[in-house]
């Protein structure tokens, strides 16, 4: 599964768990929107293509 974590502030100590254990099982994308520069047409296209979206 393609999972997708948006983090709207940086990094929080929940987020990092959740996203640690996920990365057990699954393929991570983490797009930090503090620190990246991912424009705004590739962070749409990262949405549709993950199975999940969660945004922190």
């Amino acid at each position: 599964m393609d999972v997708l974590h948006i983090l709207n502030d940086g990094p929080c100590e929940d987020a990092s768990f959740i996203i640690d254990e996920q990365s057990k099982e699954h393929t991570i994308t983490v797009i930090d929107l503090d620190k990246d520069e991912t424009g705004y047409e590739e962070l749409v296209k990262l949405i549709d293509s993950c199975d999940r979206v969660f945004s922190w």
